[in-house]
């Protein structure tokens, strides 16, 4: 299942155009939380629960929309560690959300 963002345009209400996107609402899936600060650049993300997580699925570090929020694709899953494909961008603490998105 693929779950894709509603994008809509407004003319006329400002000057310019207006793009708004209403990011789907995730809150039914999977989720975990950092089990310790990471710095930027990190590939392996230590978690509280990994249960639940597979290689080759994504996931959203912090909320959808914020500043900081990463998309990453799982390489792969051990007991407490979940390893991306890609470095992160940005360093994110302890108890930051992580969640599966489809």
């Amino acid at each position: 299942m693929i779950i894709l963002p509603k994008i809509t345009i407004r003319r006329g209400d400002f000057p310019g155009n207006q793009i708004l996107i209403d990011l789907p609402d995730l809150s039914k899936y999977e989720k975990t939380y950092l089990s310790s600060d990471e710095a930027l650049g990190q590939t392996a993300l230590s978690v509280i629960s990994s249960a639940n997580f597979a290689a080759d699925e994504y996931i959203v570090i912090e909320h959808p929309g914020t500043q900081t929020a990463e998309i990453r694709l799982i390489s792969s899953v051990s007991d407490g560690v979940i390893n991306v494909s890609a470095s992160t961008t940005f360093a994110h603490n302890r108890g930051v959300i992580v969640r599966f998105i489809p």
